[in-house]
């Protein structure tokens, strides 16, 4: 499932691309670009919390979808 741009600007509280992109990559989760903006998608988030071990990358009480 792809979490938006909109979703994600939600999630992280960043309005910039650039900064949704930093906040993201720094808990080593992938990002793409599209004609729409930024995304990603649920499994790129859930690997990020288990490959780096970064719990803090997992926020489960945030409504993703």
């Amino acid at each position: 499932m792809i979490v938006d741009n909109d979703k994600l600007r939600e999630i992280t509280g960043y309005k910039q691309d650039s900064m949704i992109e930093s906040c993201l990559s720094k808990q080593g989760i992938k990002t793409f670009y599209s004609k729409k903006g930024i995304w990603t998608t649920i499994g790129l988030i859930e690997n990020a919390g288990v490959v780096s071990g970064n719990k803090a990358a997992l926020q489960p009480d945030i409504e993703i979808l």
